[in-house]
């Protein structure tokens, strides 16, 4: 969830950041998923995660949003990353394509060399958070062996990392 918290918005032709937008909320959507807690996420987080990308993005969503069942509105999470899954196979062509400026490709590197990507993608397991681990925590087979819920479980290991 603190992944939501470091999302930056999205100019209207800048279909990398989109990807990597719709790949930083997938990652939390995962980690979620796995741990069958997406209940947590509310029409709230989908207004927050929204603000995000561009207008025209913004404004299918909307609409897209409007035309579904009332008993979905009540928890459009599932569906909002539906449609930024959508949106990012849609862009993907586009984003490799896409000539990198010097200036962004500079910000770029900082970020992804920077606290922000290697805390994201690294490891939440304790024992690897100080380490020099080059794996995520979906792929960590002790963080597998942990227990779902409970003190030393799966669940308060990430909320520990992440701050829920």
């Amino acid at each position: 969830m603190s992944g939501f918290q470091r999302l930056k918005p999205v100019e209207s032709e800048d279909y990398k950041a989109l990807v990597e937008l719709v790949d930083e909320v997938e990652a939390a959507y995962c980690q979620l998923q796995e741990l069958n807690h997406l209940d947590v996420l509310t029409m709230r987080d989908v207004d927050h995660i929204s603000k995000f990308l561009p207008s025209h993005v913004r404004v299918e969503w909307i609409r897209k949003y409007q035309d579904m069942l009332s008993a979905e509105k009540v928890k459009p999470f599932p569906h909002f990353m539906k449609f930024l899954d959508r949106e990012r196979e849609a862009v993907a062509r586009l984003a490799e394509s896409q000539p990198v400026k010097k200036k962004f490709a500079r910000q770029h590197y900082q970020t992804s060399a920077g606290s922000r990507f290697t805390k994201f993608y690294k490891c939440a397991f304790p024992a690897h958070r100080k380490d020099n681990i080059n794996h995520t925590t979906s792929e960590c087979k002790e963080f597998q062996k942990l227990p779902v819920s409970g003190k030393q479980g799966r669940y308060e290991v990430l909320k520990q990392e992440c701050m829920f």
